[in-house]
Order: C-alpha cells, then structure tokens, then sequence
C-alpha cells in the first residue's frame, strides 16, 4: 500500500493495523496512512471518504517536475507580459527634457526629439 491521506465524509468504521492500537473512524475525520500500512478493516456503517494516494518521488522525477513547471512560467510570462513596441518612435518622452542629458535621453523617442537633440546641439 501507497501512502494514503484520507478524509471520511460519512459512516464509521475501524481499522486494526497488524503493528498498532485500533483507530476508531467516524464521519468528519481525517487520518494520514504511511507508506505499507496493513491491517484489517470492521466497517460498521457505510463509509464515503475522499482520500489521495501518494507516491514515492525519487529525484530525478522531482528535478524533472520542477523543469516542467519552469518552462510552464516561462510560456505564461511570455503570453501575458506588456508588449515592448519595435519602433522607436512609440516610446514617451522623458519628463524632464531640458539640458543635455534630457535631450540625450530623448533622442529614443522618435524623430521629433532627434530633430529638437540636433537643436539643441546647434545652440
């Protein structure tokens, strides 16, 4: 048997593990089962629970997940990020646009602000 971790929506029952004490099992509890539990169960009322089976992860399979999920962010970052215009010319122009280094740093923002840098250069 897997390691099991299990919560019972209904019923009661108990369960007699080969090396333990009897767990008593109502509706409402949850209970964690390690790895190669065996024992016997007594059902005493039908019993509806929600349980997940968990399996043993070596490194390898870890290592490998992690990648995936990487790659996962990556694809969604690249989907969602703001869009970076290829065209100078769409980009806004700096608050501050007076002295040399204003002009210097406008120079990105299209052609107006090349033809104001060379203005500038000329004064």
């Amino acid at each position: 048997m897997q390691e099991e971790f299990a919560h019972f929506i209904e019923g009661s029952a108990r369960f007699l593990p080969d090396d333990g004490e009897p767990i008593d099992i109502r509706a409402g509890d949850t209970i964690w089962f390690p790895p190669n539990t065996c024992g016997v169960w007594e059902i005493s009322e039908t019993v509806r629970k929600v349980y997940i089976i968990l399996y043993p992860r070596n490194r390898l399979t870890a290592a490998w997940s992690l990648l995936a999920a990487a790659f996962r962010a990556v694809r969604l970052w690249i989907e969602i990020r703001p869009r970076i215009p290829a065209e100078p010319d769409a980009v806004a122009l700096p608050r501050d646009t007076t002295g040399p280094q204003a002009a210097r740093r406008a120079v990105w923002a299209g052609p107006v602000c090349r033809e104001r840098k060379n203005s500038v250069q000329k004064a």
